[in-house]
């Protein structure tokens, strides 16, 4: 496949298409059928994806058989103020269940509740097996690490051997040569960002990571760094594909401005 004929997946994207409902999954479904591409994702969207989205619902999942009743779970939903991405991805799978299930509502409290956790022991399986059927090992410059599936454990629980511990260890990925092969290109992303006139919490983080990376390339780094920086390095892949899809246009935007990435977002 030419790489004209592909259009890269940013993590947002691959959440709504693979994970929620039709309606959810319909917006990054005209974005790619706007471009004519094929949707892909590389090796390191997978393991964003992992780290992020499919890590919170496989807490949730775990967290669910400890409660007795909805209410019980929207309790929680609230006590997770402090942990924004966490809720924010309880919230929606709360969402796209209520609006799937509404005969669960005929139900009483622990039947409701164990169609809950049927309804995210799926999404959990289905959702991250349509992701990796849409990964392309062709684009992993970075070497990325190709991840395990979560395992359904006997005792009703997922387990997912994410292997984050080793993130850091130059010669255990390729994202220190990556960094320095493309080093004028991700000086130029962190200049560029800096010129905003308006900079969030995450974008000054992404700034001061993008330094750190690329300044020198014989040494171990910080995962953080690696992750903070994210948003740049899915958008550097995406140089010289069709597009690429995006729902996070606030901070890939001018990112993919900078490199040149036709960035499209799902509306």
């Amino acid at each position: 496949m030419a790489d004209g004929d592909i259009a890269l997946l940013e993590t947002s994207a691959v959440i709504d298409l693979c994970f929620w409902d039709e309606k959810t999954a319909s917006k990054v479904k005209s974005a790619l059928e706007a471009t004519g591409a094929n949707g892909v994702v590389t090796p390191y969207v997978l393991f964003e994806l992992a780290r992020s989205l499919l890590h919170y619902l496989i807490l949730f999942h775990a967290k669910c058989r400890d409660l007795d009743t909805l209410s019980d779970v929207i309790a929680f939903a609230e006590r997770l103020f402090m942990k924004k991405y966490y809720q924010g991805a309880v919230l929606k799978a709360l969402e796209v269940f209520v609006a799937s299930a509404d005969k669960n509502f005929q139900l009483n409290g622990e039947q409701q509740m164990s169609a809950l956790r049927a309804f995210l022991r799926l999404n959990i399986r289905r959702g991250w097996q349509s992701a990796r059927r849409m990964n392309d090992e062709g684009l992993n410059s970075i070497l990325c690490r190709d991840l395990p599936d979560p395992v359904y454990t006997k005792d009703g629980a997922y387990s997912h051997d994410l292997p984050k511990s080793d993130c850091g260890r130059r010669d255990n990925c390729g994202l220190r040569p990556y960094f320095a092969l493309n080093k004028s290109h991700f000086e130029a992303v962190r200049n560029g960002l800096r010129q905003l006139a308006k900079r969030d919490t995450e974008t000054e983080a992404r700034i001061k990571s993008l330094r750190l990376l690329y300044k020198v390339d014989n040494r171990d780094f910080i995962a953080d760094d690696c992750y903070r920086c994210g948003d740049a390095i899915i958008c550097h892949e995406a140089i010289g594909l069709k597009a690429l899809i995006t729902k996070n246009i606030r901070h890939i935007g001018p990112i993919g401005q900078i490199l040149g990435v036709n960035v499209v977002e799902c509306r």
